[in-house]
């Protein structure tokens, strides 16, 4: 059997600011720490708490009081677009 290594990374929480997804709401955003090599086990555990990639930095939006914009993953191979996804 073979065990995972323990995953430690630092996540840090940006200041507030004008949301990027909703007009006129604010949100905050948490960063991984660039610092810290990333590797395939760590990368699968942030992708599946919500974390998203742009280049070398790795953030995940954090807002107290809104869910709206959380990730989906869409399976392309298997969807079939249907009237509603007009």
């Amino acid at each position: 059997m073979i065990v995972p290594k323990p995953v430690r990374s630092r996540i840090f929480t940006a200041f507030s600011h004008p949301c990027g997804y909703l007009p006129g709401r604010e949100a905050t955003t948490l960063f991984v720490d660039s610092r810290v090599p990333k590797d395939p086990a760590l990368h699968t555990l942030l992708s599946r708490a919500g974390f998203r990639r742009s280049g070398p930095h790795v953030y995940r939006p954090e807002c107290r009081r809104c869910h709206e914009c959380i990730p989906v993953r869409v399976p392309v191979a298997r969807f079939r677009p249907r009237r509603i996804h007009r």
